[in-house]
């Protein structure tokens, strides 16, 4: 068997088109980790500026 034998353009394209479709999975995958890390920032973020808010109302509330 010719070494050149390995190197067809049959071989190149399945190793390319395999490539392509792996890293265009890695890509879906890792925008979605990353959007719902980002969603549950957002989350958190407004919880707490809500709490800060809170108790930023109750001190300015003057004592009965």
């Amino acid at each position: 068997m010719d070494t050149l034998d390995l190197f067809t353009w049959d071989a190149i394209a399945k190793a390319w088109w395999s490539g392509c479709g792996f890293g265009l999975l890695a890509g879906i995958v890792l925008t979605l980790l990353g959007s719902l890390l980002i969603n549950e920032y957002l989350e958190w973020r407004a919880e707490r500026d809500a709490e800060m808010a809170f108790r930023t109302s109750l001190a300015a509330e003057p004592e009965s």
